[in-house]
């Protein structure tokens, strides 16, 4: 029976970023779940031969998480197929656990409706965030799923969901 109480692996070295294989294990995934593939497709609209490009893409983005223990921020798409995988809760349950020691919770967050500048603020913050560590451990994030260069600054591509560390 699994810690639902443990939030970190014990072992950092296993969820370094560069140890896992994110797009094989989203081909696996895909395999193993072929509705996820299909859902990815027509949810987020992406391009059938683009959808385990795209699922690798949020494995990057919760091992990033895993690793940073920090609180997030995704870009709009990599959000969007996020909401999918979390949808097959059990698949995504056991691919958290299995590499990651722990649930990775996703936290929709708020939408300032251009009322609160804060909170687009602290999105924008935990956007350039990600995109450092992003960097840092993958190099320079697909325009296609993450957006251009320059959104790193005061504007970004991010959406509003957000990762739950706690």
């Amino acid at each position: 029976m699994r810690n639902i109480n443990k939030h970190v692996c014990e072992d950092q070295s296993l969820i370094f970023p560069g140890k896992l294989n994110h797009f094989q294990l989203a081909e696996e995934i895909l395999l193993k779940k072929p509705v996820l593939k299909e859902k990815i497709r027509e949810n987020c609209l992406i391009e059938e031969n683009r959808v385990t490009t795209a699922l690798g893409e949020v494995i990057r983005f919760l091992n990033l998480i895993a690793y940073s223990k920090k609180r997030l921020t995704p870009s709009k798409i990599i959000d969007l197929v996020w909401h999918e995988f979390i949808l097959c809760t059990q698949t995504y349950d056991q691919f958290c656990i299995s590499n990651f020691d722990r649930f990775i919770h996703h936290d929709p967050g708020e939408s300032s409706s251009g009322s609160d500048r804060r909170i687009d603020q602290e999105n924008h913050k935990q956007f350039r965030l990600t995109m450092k560590l992003y960097l840092l451990h993958f190099g320079t994030p697909s325009e296609e799923f993450w957006g251009t260069v320059p959104f790193y600054g005061a504007e970004s591509n991010c959406g509003t969901c957000q990762t739950n560390i706690f």
